[in-house]
């Protein structure tokens, strides 16, 4: 198994990209993790997500974009599968928060900000806040 250093997703051990936020991936255990590597550009054909969707989506106006919410990488991961089923284009950013634990340590931790375009920003609402009860 691999898991990405940002997420912390779990793959396969033939998977070499994270999905979500295509970082390179780690062995799951770390004595096992190999030597030092040159790192290779992966062939388009072997990336885990459609590359060609993804460019597609990032050919936008970034002032076209607006925040719709900003998420655990896990959370993220799900709302941004419902928004391609229902093709909205959307972009990510990832941001990192450093908190001070109770013995002095600090500890990051990682967040997927998720933007949609204003043209498609109600219908990507709807979908983001369906599984809320209230």
């Amino acid at each position: 198994m691999k898991k990405c250093p940002w997420c912390g997703k779990e793959y396969p051990d033939d998977v070499k990209i994270c999905a979500l936020d295509h970082n390179i991936l780690e062995p799951c255990d770390p004595v096992v993790a190999p030597a030092q590597e040159t790192l290779e550009p992966v062939p388009e054909d072997e990336l885990p997500w459609d590359a060609e969707a993804t460019l597609a989506q990032d050919k936008g106006d970034p002032a076209e974009f607006v925040l719709l919410a900003t998420l655990e990488p896990f959370e993220a991961d799900r709302l941004l599968n419902k928004f391609e089923d229902q093709g909205i284009p959307f972009q990510i950013d990832r941001v990192e928060q450093q908190i001070t634990q109770n013995r002095g340590g600090i500890r990051k931790i990682g967040f997927i900000q998720v933007f949609v375009r204003r043209a498609d920003r109600q219908k990507a609402s709807g979908i983001y806040t369906a599984d809320w009860k209230v």
